[in-house]
């Protein structure tokens, strides 16, 4: 193949990639928009507990962010590949430094699967005021390692998910 070939398969490929994340980030960011609705934002000084994002918008810029890593490691591949470069041994290498990384970082394992096991049984959303331990606040933004919590007072407390032990939600129905 000559490089213009290399290069026309290249360009197709990344802009083949290129749409399909935009196309699912327009796809989550309307279905976000329909389920959020009309969440009232608190004031300083208010005790919380207002309503909440439902589950799929709390879940779904997880799972756009995690789009966008497999289309930029998908991309990357398929570029080195056309560029001549053998990927067998990176997909090795990859498995080796993953394992190094899992007996290395305890701490962050424990967090995201902790916090995968916290959003999948639905304790809480966005949105909604929790009791952590000492902690008190309303839900403002959830990662795949930790969550913000915003104190009626206006302090942001961020408290990865390893952490929890009880957790009170005061925005669920009895």
């Amino acid at each position: 193949e000559s490089y213009a070939d290399r290069l026309l398969d290249i360009m197709g490929s990344v802009l083949s990639g290129y749409v399909f994340y935009h196309a699912f980030r327009i796809w989550s960011d309307t279905k976000i928009v329909e389920e959020t609705g009309e969440i009232e934002e608190a004031e300083l000084g208010d005790e919380g507990g207002g309503s909440s994002a439902s589950r799929l918008a709390t879940l779904l810029p997880l799972f756009r962010n995690f789009m966008l890593i497999v289309v930029v490691v998908s991309m990357l591949l398929i570029v080195l590949m056309e560029m001549g470069v053998n990927v067998g041994p990176l997909f090795a290498g990859a498995g080796i430094v993953g394992i190094a990384i899992g007996f290395g970082s305890q701490a962050l394992v424990r967090d995201v699967f902790a916090g995968a096991f916290f959003l999948f049984d639905d304790a809480f959303r966005k949105g909604e005021y929790l009791d952590v331990g000492n902690v008190k606040g309303t839900v403002e933004k959830i990662s795949v390692r930790s969550f913000q919590l915003r104190h009626h007072l206006g302090a942001l407390h961020i408290i990865p998910f390893g952490e929890l032990q009880v957790i009170t939600n005061y925005s669920r129905d009895w």
